[in-house]
């Protein structure tokens, strides 16, 4: 599959820098609070934006936040269709994923780099799919 990140885009140009992309499968879309990683990125309002605009293109949200399970619902409010979250970032994540699927989205575990593959030995079977980090 080809799931482009929108996460170099151009941001005062997004409608160009989707379109540009043509046939693609997914737009992969890395949600960063500037807490659970360094890095600030892109929240709410912008996936909201891109759903009115590209209703039928697959909204893959990479949440890089603390404690994703409060923000859930807002996200598949937003539009997004695949929601993945950090095992590390979770107190609960089957009860996450859970929540993500019971949203009507597809559920997905996130894993990063430095953390070892054993913190998913609890929660893998509860996932709809798994995002192997190569980067920090």
């Amino acid at each position: 599959m080809i799931a482009p990140s929108l996460l170099t885009a151009d941001f005062t140009q997004l409608d160009r820098e989707v379109e540009s992309l043509g046939e693609i499968d997914l737009l992969h879309l890395d949600v960063m609070d500037g807490n659970f990683v360094p890095q600030l990125s892109f929240g709410l309002p912008v996936i909201a934006s891109l759903r009115k605009r590209f209703p039928h293109h697959v909204l893959d949200t990479h949440l890089m936040i603390s404690n994703p399970s409060a923000c859930i619902d807002d996200y598949i409010e937003a539009g997004s269709d695949r929601i993945s979250i950090h095992v590390e970032a979770c107190a609960d994540p089957a009860t996450t994923l859970d929540r993500i699927r019971s949203g009507g989205a597809i559920a997905g575990l996130a894993l990063s780099p430095q953390t070892p593959i054993e913190r998913l030995e609890k929660t893998w079977r509860n996932a709809d799919f798994i995002l192997v980090m190569s980067v920090e």
